[in-house]
C-alpha cells in the first residue's frame, strides 16, 4: 500500500525535483526505516513503522527505475546513434525477473540452513539471526549500494535535457 501510495506522490514530484534526487533520497530513507528496525528488532510497532518507512523510500524508486531505463535508450542512441529500446527493456525485464527468482529461491535455502522450521513455535537462535539478517540488514546494504550508484550517476535531468536538445537537432555524440 505504501509504495503504491507513493508512485502517486512521485508523478507531483517528479514535476519540482530532478529524478536522481528523488531516487538518492529514497534510498537514504529506506536506509532511516532499516537502521530504525535494527535498533529495535524486537519492538512490533517501531518494525511496523520501519517497514512503512522503508517502503515509502523503496517506493520511490520503484516508481521511477522505468524512466531511468527509458533515458538510458535515449542515452545510448545520443552517444552511439543506435537505438536498443527493445533490448535494454528486455534486459531490465530480465534483470527483474532473475532478482525475483534469486531472492525467493535463496531465501528458503538460507532459512534452511540455518535450522529454520515453520512448524515450531520458537526458532532457533541462528533461525532467528538469519531473518534478522534478510528483513533488516540486506534492505539496508542494498540501499547502500544503490545510493552509491547513483552518486555515480550522471544522466540528471540537465544533462538529459541537453541530449534530448541535441538528438532534436539530429546531433549525436559518438
Amino acid at each position: 500500500i505504501t509504495m503504491g501510495l507513493t508512485a502517486l506522490f512521485v508523478l507531483w514530484l517528479c514535476k519540482r525535483v530532478d529524478t536522481l534526487m528523488i531516487i538518492r533520497t529514497g534510498m537514504i530513507i529506506s536506509i532511516i526505516g532499516s537502521v530504525i528496525g535494527i535498533l529495535a528488532p524486537l519492538n512490533l510497532p517501531l518494525l511496523m513503522v520501519s517497514a512503512v518507512i522503508r517502503a515509502f523510500g523503496m517506493g520511490l524508486l520503484a516508481a521511477l527505475i522505468h524512466a531511468l531505463v527509458g533515458d538510458a535508450v535515449d542515452y545510448g542512441f545520443w552517444r552511439t546513434g543506435h537505438r536498443a529500446p527493445g533490448t535494454t527493456y528486455a534486459s531490465q525485464g530480465l534483470g527483474n525477473k532473475l532478482g525475483v527468482l534469486l531472492g525467493s529461491g535463496l531465501c528458503p535455502i538460507i532459512l534452511g540452513m540455518a535450522g529454520y522450521d515453520g512448524a515450531k513455535e520458537v526458532q532457533s537462535a541462528s533461525a532467528m539471526n538469519v531473518i534478522s539478517a534478510v528483513y533488516l540488514w540486506l534492505p539496508l546494504i542494498f540501499c547502500a549500494i544503490i545510493f552509491v550508484i547513483m552518486m555515480f550517476y550522471r544522466l540528471n535531468q540537465t544533462n538529459y535535457n541537453k541530449i534530448i536538445h541535441e538528438l532534436s537537432q539530429g546531433h549525436f555524440h559518438p
